[in-house]
């Protein structure tokens, strides 16, 4: 069983440092393609947002049929995330993304030509397989070429650059909906996954730490023994979750059914709250370096986060501002304050074994994923819709409140935790 992290030069040969002349050059093409990877993981993620009407109305599917279909993708990533990390520590994250991005377009291929439901279904099961483990994907190849003092800055670069993919599936995708249909966009996301493939394996040098013989059950029964770990694991799963399952689906579908709004107002409120969750990354990250490093606890912010996160979720639930901007603005801010849990965990473990550590939280995040975006959908259907399709407010407020009242509970179990205040120094949060 591992133990914790050992002092530096204790971990066993270092990696090869790459020359001060070639690392610009090299970083470029590290932050391209890991950073494209997880641009059409969001892409991918939540393009049903903006879909789900014309994807409802051409396969007549009903509310529970929709979340089935949209959290097929975070089924697929509970299922892939484990082996992703076990082959990212094995083989490095240049073999694994390249694989990521052909199943990704296998998966977008398979979508286009689909004609049932099944079908559908199949090909989001085989995004979610392509491209819902490119996170942790992209975070190890940041640790694999980066400097050490480098990896938030690294970090940071590649989740701007994916945070694009949230933005182009917004308002950006309905007005390419105006010149293509739904189908002609994901053969061209098929084709830009082959591409970015291509870039990865002409561009990409091989390189990894080195290995070891650790076994992974060896390192998941050490992080499940890490009381922090059962702290920290319900608010950011519960977190990541709920603001996925919006996002990506009933966001648009409350929008409309609730508030009234078009398709262009809805079009610009996932505009908002893509771009405000863009700037959220950026700034939660570098917030986090900087508090930590003035010995602010770390879950001073994620707490402040996530009772950001509450409170828009709490507007929706109960009706308070239907037409405002503000709620989407703050919801796609705070969305992602999850993820700085991450290094809570991963710290504690040498660079070999960080992937598979981390990959302990994400696959309890995708679980829960799956979870609420097919909840969400079962729980409107007790309701049902109107003749319209429409559901009434009193449906998307019973499944917002089951959520305030799950995530609630949750925040409450983290704040009371000493494991999870004691743990966030700046030497034990920071990459």
């Amino acid at each position: 069983m591992p133990g914790p992290v050992r002092p530096a030069g204790r971990q066993g040969p270092r990696r090869p440092e790459m020359s001060a002349r070639e690392a610009p050059g090299l970083l470029a093409v590290v932050v391209l393609a890991f950073g494209s990877g997880y641009f059409l993981s969001y892409f991918f993620r939540n393009v049903n947002a903006v879909l789900s009407p014309v994807i409802v109305t051409q396969f007549d599917l009903n509310a529970t049929e929709i979340g089935l279909l949209t959290s097929a993708f975070f089924l697929s990533g509970a299922v892939i995330v484990i082996p992703v990390a076990i082959l990212l520590d094995r083989y490095g994250p240049r073999r694994v993304l390249i694989a990521q991005f052909l199943i990704t377009a296998a998966g977008a291929l398979v979508f286009a030509k689909g004609t049932t439901p099944t079908e559908l279904l199949l090909g989001r099961a085989l995004l979610g397989l392509g491209v819902a483990g490119c996170l942790a994907t992209a975070f190890k190849g940041v640790t694999v070429w980066f400097p050490r003092n480098r990896w938030a800055t690294g970090n940071a670069m590649v989740l701007a650059v994916g945070s694009l993919g949230a933005i182009a599936g917004t308002q950006p995708l309905q007005w390419l909906l105006d010149l293509m249909t739904w189908r002609e966009v994901f053969l061209i996301g098929a084709g830009v996954s082959l591409a970015m493939a291509a870039v990865a394996l002409i561009l990409l040098p091989e390189r990894n730490a080195v290995a070891d013989g650790t076994a992974a059950r060896g390192v998941y029964r050490h992080v499940l023994r890490l009381p922090v770990f059962w702290r920290l694991m319900p608010m950011v799963a519960l977190s990541l979750a709920a603001f996925f399952a919006i996002q990506g689906l009933w966001a648009n579908a409350w929008m409309a059914d609730v508030a009234g709004l078009s398709q262009a107002q809805i079009g610009g409120r996932l505009l908002l709250m893509a771009g405000a969750m863009s700037c959220g990354m950026l700034i939660n990250g570098t917030l986090a370096d900087r508090l930590t490093g003035l010995g602010v606890p770390l879950a001073a912010l994620m707490t402040t986060g996530f009772a950001g996160l509450l409170t828009a979720q709490a507007v929706l639930a109960f009706e308070l501002a239907p037409q405002a901007w503000w709620p989407w603005a703050l919801m796609g801010y705070a969305g992602n304050i999850g993820a700085l849990g991450y290094p809570l965990i991963s710290r504690r473990f040498p660079a070999r074994e960080s992937a598979r550590a981390m990959s302990a939280v994400a696959v309890m995040g995708f679980a829960f994923s799956f979870a609420v975006q097919f909840g969400f959908g079962w729980i409107l259907d007790l309701w049902g819709s109107d003749a319209a399709g429409a559901y009434p407010a009193e449906a998307y407020g019973a499944a917002l409140g089951t959520l305030l009242v799950l995530q609630g509970a949750a925040l409450l179990w983290f704040v009371t935790s000493r494991d999870v205040w004691g743990e966030a120094t700046y030497e034990s949060v920071l990459p």
